[in-house]
């Protein structure tokens, strides 16, 4: 009998947890969006819109953003997760 209920428990805990680290990659996935259009946003403001070095530099900080992720990994060492 505790077996059994301990077999549910430990199920619904590992259905929970699935369900919430879902919910929290696409809450980080829409932060880190929104924060390189701000980083793009700014760095345009300061270099200027109306030069195309401001463009460039824009679009390179956007590009600085997305080679963070794949360092950010491997400095880390992030493995995938197995059960």
């Amino acid at each position: 009998m505790n077996r059994d209920r301990k077999a549910r428990r430990d199920a619904l805990k590992r259905r929970q947890e699935a369900q919430g680290a879902g919910n929290r990659t696409l809450t980080r996935r829409g932060l880190v969006l929104l924060g390189s259009q701000l980083a793009f946003g700014a760095v345009l403001d300061l270099a200027g819109a109306d030069h195309i070095w401001g463009w460039g530099l824009a679009f390179a900080a956007m590009g600085a953003g997305v080679i963070m992720g794949p360092l950010a990994l491997a400095l880390l060492g992030a493995r995938p997760k197995t059960n």
